[in-house]
């Protein structure tokens, strides 16, 4: 693990000199600076929060890190995280990590600098060699929606293959052998994990892969009629689509709508996540429920026990299950 002191030697400057940029205590040379904040990045060193007893504002504080505070998915996570929080006595301050390897890391060292007692961070484009060293920093950190090597006690996730294959799998088991689907053009773990568990249902079924039946689109509602249009104007037979999550097939919906294509009579359509718009879409939406809300709190109770020294409780879930949720835009092609 890096010190100052290794720091200092990279930067080629004194220990001293180190401090005063960590701590802005006294004015260095914007090169000075410079040099020692490009040293601390190259070696992944922060300094640790303080074991000194702090103000009570201070030490009942949970960081959260989210990647995106302007989808309907994280807004849930943030809600349920601030509930659970308050029955321990906690406050949450929340940064945003907007999809971005850099601002993640932005945010994980406000946290650090703002001395949180605890921090759950949703962060899924740092490299795991750079996260392993802020999990080895911060002993009181819980990662959410990832599971890094070695410090599978610290996190809580969701078995995202199992669920898109599920998803895949209930629209194989009603008859659909031309299956379209539309994935995140995230580069994250969890894309390419849904779109494994795509892979498995059809391989499992032997149903044969057309790679021209999927496509990469925003996982938004604007990337679900983006990845709609386009595979209408393939002119290739599908009688299913499914999505990287509800916000996707939200916007897809909308899109065959307007093409005068009937879900689930002519193409049906599946989801991922069940967020609240699942239920009020016409038809409502079949979709995958991603437990976020107990992931959360989940994730709270963790951070909290830790930063109090607590043992980890062995029986505690880390690994979630996708279930699948049967709504009615998935239409069974045995029957006719």
């Amino acid at each position: 693990m890096a010190t100052i002191k290794d720091v200092a030697n990279l930067a080629h400057v004194s220990v001293a000199t180190v401090s005063r940029v960590i701590n802005n205590t006294v004015a260095v040379s914007p090169e000075v600076r410079e040099a020692v904040k490009k040293a601390q990045k190259e070696l992944g060193y922060f300094p640790r929060v303080s074991s000194k007893p702090t103000p009570r504002f201070d030490t009942d504080v949970i960081g959260v890190i989210v990647s995106d505070l302007s989808d309907p998915y994280f807004g849930a996570m943030v809600k349920a995280i601030v509930l659970e929080a308050k029955k321990q006595n906690f406050s949450v301050l929340v940064n945003n990590g907007l999809h971005s390897p850099d601002k993640e890391r932005a945010c994980i060292e406000t946290l650090i600098k703002h001395k949180c007692r605890c921090i759950i961070a949703h962060t899924l484009t740092i490299d795991d060699s750079i996260l392993t060293k802020y999990m080895m920093q911060q002993n009181n950190m819980v990662l959410i929606n990832r599971n890094l090597e070695g410090f599978e006690n610290r996190c809580i996730y969701l078995d995202d293959e199992t669920g898109a294959y599920i998803a895949v799998k209930h629209l194989i088991a009603n008859g659909h052998r031309q299956i379209a689907y539309i994935k995140s053009n995230h580069l994250i773990a969890d894309t390419t994990k849904r779109l494994n568990g795509y892979f498995r249902a059809l391989e499992e079924a032997k149903i044969p892969f057309n790679q021209n039946l999927i496509v990469e689109a925003d996982p938004t509602p604007q990337g679900g009629e983006d990845g709609a249009q386009r595979l209408l104007n393939l002119g290739i037979k599908f009688t299913a689509i499914a999505c990287y999550n509800d916000m996707q097939a939200a916007g897809a919906m909308a899109i065959l709508i307007d093409n005068d294509v009937k879900i689930p009579e002519h193409i049906s359509i599946i989801g991922y996540d069940n967020m609240f718009i699942s239920r009020y879409l016409q038809p409502r939406l079949t979709t995958v429920l991603n437990p976020i809300i107990s992931m959360a709190t989940t994730a709270v109770r963790l951070a909290i026990s830790l930063s109090k020294d607590e043992p980890i409780d062995e029986n505690m879930t880390k690994v979630f299950t996708p279930t699948l949720i049967k709504r009615f835009s998935v239409k069974d092609l045995n029957t006719f």
